[in-house]
């Protein structure tokens, strides 16, 4: 396809769209540690501009680069202030090839309330009380139990668990008695669940997970957490019970929340942090026990 197109499209999306060089022709793209021509590549900034790579641009004649200012070794640019959003963007569009949607045999699907184009992997368990609408993508080996809704476009990767129950107990005598857990949990539209994840629900209340949240692989989200629109939980992450996870909230890898707290909107959790307490609006909490640094920037994911 030509540069054209690539540039036509990310102009209809972002204003600060800039082209420099002359029409190219692309049909693939490449790291920029491992360029082809007539490909598209991105670049952070000009601190990942090394003079290796500088030099492969210059022997190439058809290398369309994404970044966020011109140097002289690129013969074809786009200029933007988000080159990461303009080249996956690029990417997602033109490239990605739509995944085939099935219900595998080997699944075991007991509900009825299924939408449109789902897709349900090998050796899944889904459990009678599930609602699955429009445009899901489960992959395999997924386990979806109990008053559980999974909202439209989400797609949940293999090794999930959604609707066990969540770890509470109470002692009775010498005795320590399992809470018993009536609530579900609610999944909503656009969510990305990353693999071996556990979602607990709800003990009288649902667990909750807003719009297009991102949870990555490994983390845990326990029973009757509230997790609002937007956040981003990476690798390893662990919110104890009855938390409240304000939007656009973000959690590094390995962050460890307290039970019963609030994290407020567009928080930013530390790697590896213990947060033993809430976290107010737009602050930047790291450390064990997590203390404030700073006012959340920009720059910031």
């Amino acid at each position: 396809m030509e540069s054209q197109k690539l540039l036509d499209f990310l102009k209809q999306k972002k204003e600060d769209i800039v082209y420099y060089g002359g029409a190219v022709e692309i049909d693939s793209f490449s790291d920029i540690n491992n360029i082809c021509d007539h490909s598209v590549i991105w670049i952070k900034n000009k601190e990942f501009l090394t003079e290796s790579i500088a030099a492969k641009l210059q022997s190439y004649q058809n290398v369309l680069v994404i970044c966020t200012e011109r140097a002289a070794c690129m013969k074809n640019c786009i200029v933007t202030s988000d080159p990461k959003w303009a080249y996956f963007s690029i990417l997602k569009h033109f490239f990605l090839k739509e995944q085939e949607r099935e219900i595998d045999k080997s699944a075991v699907v007991l509900t009825d309330r299924i939408g449109k184009n789902v897709n349900i992997g090998a050796l899944c368990y889904i459990g009678k009380e599930v609602i699955i609408e429009d445009n899901v993508y489960i992959h395999s080996r997924v386990s979806i139990e109990g008053k559980c809704r999974i909202g439209m476009g989400s797609e949940i990767f293999s090794g999930v668990v959604i609707g066990a129950d969540g770890f509470g107990y109470y002692r009775d005598r010498k005795e320590i008695q399992r809470v018993p857990h009536f609530g579900g949990v609610v999944i909503g539209e656009h969510v990305e669940i990353g693999a071996n994840t556990c979602i607990d629900r709800g003990c009288l209340e649902d667990t909750r997970i807003g719009n297009y949240v991102k949870i990555d692989n490994l983390c845990h989200i326990a029973h009757n957490v509230s997790i609002e629109d937007n956040c981003i939980i990476t690798a390893g992450t662990i919110i104890a019970g009855s938390t409240k996870i304000g939007r656009e909230a973000y959690f590094a890898p390995g962050a460890i929340v307290k039970n019963q707290i609030a994290v407020e909107a567009q928080a930013f959790v530390g790697m590896g942090a213990v947060v033993t307490k809430s976290v107010e609006a737009k602050k930047v909490v790291a450390g064990v026990p997590a203390e404030v640094l700073r006012d959340r920037k920009k720059g910031d994911f």
